[in-house]
């Protein structure tokens, strides 16, 4: 309480202060922020405060806080929506910065495999050199960038084993999947997927939807599945195509070819 009175002391009405990553803040700081929402609302005094939900566990003290907040009116929620495919665009022909728009091409490619999410657009467009950013081939085959990569692979770290076990196999299979497919992949019932494939939701690793009246499940952007492929083991790599081939049948709009590339992959 002493520090938020000393920072509403300290501002010149009226005042809008800022605070980044909050996903990343610990216990004292978001406790402070809390305080200066409850003391400003009787003052010329905007809060502004960035987070990446879904950077934030489950049962933490951060989300908690957040709760707390909205509960009690001190504060409201806008979440971002991705760019749409022409502001990704835009975004990509200011980066590349030659003076003429991005070729469709490129544009294309980069949506495709970051789903206008524009931190990933700025990171996978840094990774090329400037022969790579002008060509959408290299585009869709470029690594995961190390930084997004490291940032993956710590949210992996926070599943559980058979959270962890499903994505896997999901990034294996392809960008979306349905239950039944997994389960064979799995050799499990597809009763027991629905707490690890909620788990996942919940973390935004995968979003639910309906296609010809059945579930399907997709990746949230493809990076996040290109992270997820390059933790999968040899061995489990083979076994998982190999089960994918058997299997992937069941998936709408799937041939011989997707088969093929699985057991070509399976070894």
């Amino acid at each position: 309480n002493e520090v938020a009175d000393r920072i509403i002391e300290a501002v010149d009405p009226p005042t809008l202060l800022a605070f980044e990553d909050l996903q990343w803040a610990d216990e004292l700081s978001l406790e402070v922020i809390g305080e200066l929402a409850r003391l400003g609302r009787e003052r010329p005094l905007f809060l502004l405060g960035a987070y990446r939900l879904d950077e934030l566990p489950l049962g933490s003290m951060h989300r908690e806080w957040r709760a707390r907040l909205i509960n009690q009116r001190l504060a409201e929620e806008a979440r971002l929506k991705p760019l749409t495919q022409d502001e990704t665009a835009l975004v990509v022909t200011l980066i590349l910065g030659t003076g003429l728009p991005a070729p469709r091409e490129v544009v294309a490619a980069v949506y495709e495999r970051t789903d206008g999410i524009p931190l990933h657009i700025e990171e996978l467009l840094a990774a090329l050199d400037e022969d790579a950013r002008a060509d959408g081939r290299a585009i869709r085959s470029a690594q995961v960038p190390d930084t997004i990569e490291d940032a993956v692979l710590a949210r992996v770290g926070r599943l559980s084993d058979d959270a962890r076990a499903v994505a896997r196999a999901g990034a294996v299979i392809g960008r979306c999947f349905v239950p039944e497919v997994l389960a064979g992949c799995l050799d499990r019932p597809v009763a027991d997927l629905e707490a690890p494939l909620a788990e996942l939701v919940e973390q935004s690793f995968l979003f639910p939807f309906d296609f010809l009246d059945r579930g399907f499940y997709d990746f949230r952007h493809q990076l996040l599945r290109d992270a997820l492929y390059a933790t999968v083991g040899p061995s489990e790599l083979r076994h998982l195509h190999a089960r994918a081939a058997e299997f992937g049948s069941l998936l709408v709009g799937s041939s011989e070819v997707h088969a093929s590339v699985h057991f070509e992959r399976a070894g």
